[in-house]
């Protein structure tokens, strides 16, 4: 008969392998990624009708109708105006490249017609030619995203047929784990998988609003203005909101970059733009949709940010929030464990 470390030695050999398998194959889970956050996103609204009597499956059927009705709609009046943004901004790119090198070339001969020390000037040659570099590097990773986009088509057509199977066996799912689970623990174990189920799904849930709040509050800010790909640059500032913190910054930045070419005046209105929608966002919507589901202290939520982005770039920083949320909980039920025993 195995004794309690034998059986947790082999738990630990089975996690690891199947975490070790997973890593390997990790080229072909995009889709079940995808699949996985939208049966969690579009679950509530399925648990609803259930509970209103509709059986689990036309609950799904509704609620994807819904969903495909809406996106119909809003592609019917964005979807050529996203094109035409494309085609234009294809060919608008580079010239306004070239303009922001003649920008910084002009101002770079400014600077060299001053007499400065010796050292000032290697100094400034030295940032023109890092800023030059972080440009080109910028374009070339805009390029390889839009290209990026056409690339996981596939997934993202495969990403909404893995969710129905996800939500439709939800709870065949829920019960094939918590079998797993010895029958003692596994009150605990629901408690602590509800506790983990509520501060992701608020945050996630909460967070993709005010995202899309703030794409929409943008992109008619900037066409209110006049500045150019209003559309295109809302929506990116919008996926990039759901970066805390960091998020609203990097996605003014496009704008101010096309603002520059315009006017100081255009600056001006870009930065009053993306001004006003940070303030509704942070005294109205976050406090209202987000605020209290993660309970991070800010610079916990600043540290995993930082990591975030060290481990996986753009898409770290988007996930490293909801991630530390479930590590404090884990942590916490680890410590009370420990201090209980």
């Amino acid at each position: 008969m195995r004794t309690r470390a034998d059986r947790l030695g082999l738990l630990a050999v089975l996690v690891i392998g199947s975490v070790l398998a997973l890593y390997r194959i990790r080229g072909v889970l995009a889709p079940f990624f995808i699949g996985v956050v939208i049966a969690y996103i579009l679950n509530p609204l399925v648990d609803s009708l259930e509970r209103r009597g509709a059986p689990r499956v036309a609950g799904i059927a509704i609620v994807y109708l819904i969903v495909i009705v809406l996106l119909g709609l809003v592609s019917v009046y964005l979807f050529p105006i996203t094109i035409r943004q494309l085609e234009t901004m294809t060919v608008d790119l580079p010239v306004r490249i070239r303009k922001i090198e003649s920008l910084i070339t002009d101002l770079y001969s400014r600077f060299h017609s001053v007499p400065l020390p010796y050292q000032v000037r290697d100094a400034l040659d030295s940032a023109v030619e890092r800023w030059e570099g972080m440009l080109a590097s910028a374009v070339s990773e805009i390029i390889n995203g839009l290209v990026g986009v056409l690339y996981q088509l596939p997934n993202i057509v495969l990403g909404p047929i893995l969710a129905f199977y996800f939500a439709r066996d939800k709870d065949l799912i829920l019960r094939k784990v918590m079998s797993w689970i010895p029958a003692r623990s596994r009150e605990e174990a629901s408690n602590l998988i509800g506790e983990m189920d509520a501060v992701i799904g608020g945050f996630v849930r909460g967070q993709l609003l005010v995202a899309l709040i703030m794409a929409v509050m943008i992109s008619v800010g900037l066409w209110l203005t006049g500045i150019e790909f209003a559309f295109l640059i809302g929506t990116a500032a919008g996926i990039l909101d759901l970066i805390p913190y960091f998020g609203p910054l990097l996605g003014a930045i496009p704008a101010l970059m096309v603002a520059v070419l315009k006017s100081p005046l255009h600056v001006l209105y870009v930065a009053a733009v993306f001004a006003v929608a940070n303030q509704i966002e942070s005294a109205v919507l976050s406090p209202r949709i987000v605020s209290g589901y993660v309970g991070l202290h800010p610079l916990v939520v600043i540290l995993s940010l930082l990591a975030g982005a060290y481990v996986w770039g753009l898409l770290g920083m988007i996930v490293a929030v909801p991630l530390a949320g479930v590590l404090r909980v884990l942590l916490r039920y680890t410590w009370t464990r420990l201090v209980e025993q």
